[in-house]
């Protein structure tokens, strides 16, 4: 598996900045051992692809096949999202069968983005059941432990408070808190995680208190995605994925001494069930 394009990107300092004071100081880079890991992110209500242009990518069905078969290649493999899975205007019947769909497929967590507050509490009872994450969102779980060939694997999640400068007061969390967060890791050879969805600065503040060797996976990105200069990059000590937009991917990691990526590209040679038949 060749990694994907490594870009180098300068740190700035702005005013919203999530400090995860990590319990056991100084964190060493944590070992190298084998990790693997896949995410999606920035959804935005798609069942389907699109139906545009030559080759249409995207929908839930074709990524239930190919994490099915990643499973069984990778026994262990965590999957994540990013955040953005509902549309961005109200449509309670697809948004409906998308969480039926995110529960067939299992994730283990989610960061919720700005989407999730559409409705503002009425999809509180059916997506109750979804693995969602949030250091700063009071009333969810500010963070989850697993282990991955036995090394701890920290994974939080962090959204962004100004991107509901724009959104009425039905539309945001209850309390969605831009103070710092601090958290207890089991161990110095411990992998930080942390499901960021938010804007590129706030991106940048973040890597600057994350220990080395920690991982950002990154959401609110729904810009055109280019595979080969996004996808997989360093910032300063931290690496930073990113799943793409319009949910046409399915981002794979895996580490040992370094990180290494594969966008699986949700297109027509993906064969797989109908949407009714998936959530049987």
């Amino acid at each position: 598996m060749t990694p994907l394009f490594i870009q180098p990107i300068s740190l700035t300092n702005i005013a919203f900045v999530v400090t995860l004071l990590l319990a056991l100081a100084p964190v060493r880079q944590v070992r190298a051992q084998a990790v693997h890991l896949a995410v999606t992110g920035n959804t935005a209500g798609a069942l389907t692809d699109c139906g545009c242009g030559e080759d249409p990518a995207g929908g839930l069905g074709r990524r239930i096949t190919v994490i099915d078969s990643l499973r069984k290649l990778y026994p262990g493999m965590l999957l994540f999202d990013t955040g953005d899975l509902l549309s961005s205007w109200q449509d309670p019947d697809n948004d409906s069968l998308l969480v039926s769909m995110y529960t067939r497929l299992g994730y283990d967590a989610i960061v919720p983005g700005e989407y999730e507050f559409t409705y503002g509490s009425r999809f509180t009872a059916q997506m109750e059941h979804l693995p969602f994450v949030a250091a700063n969102l009071t009333g969810y779980r500010p963070y989850t432990i697993f282990t991955a060939n036995q090394l701890p694997v920290f994974v939080t999640g962090v959204l962004e408070p100004q991107l509901f400068r724009y959104r009425a007061d039905e539309q945001r969390p209850a309390e969605l808190l831009p103070v710092p967060a601090s958290f207890v890791v089991p161990s110095q050879d411990t992998l930080v995680v942390v499901l960021f969805h938010g804007e590129e600065e706030s991106l940048r503040s973040l890597a600057e208190v994350l220990p080395a060797g920690g991982l950002i996976l990154r959401g609110h990105w729904h810009r055109s995605f280019q595979p080969d200069g996004d996808a997989l990059y360093q910032l300063g000590n931290v690496t930073v994925a990113n799943p793409g937009a319009g949910g046409e991917y399915v981002l794979f990691l895996s580490r040992e001494k370094t990180w290494q990526a594969q966008l699986i590209r949700l297109n027509a040679s993906i064969r797989t069930k109908s949407l009714n038949e998936l959530v049987r």
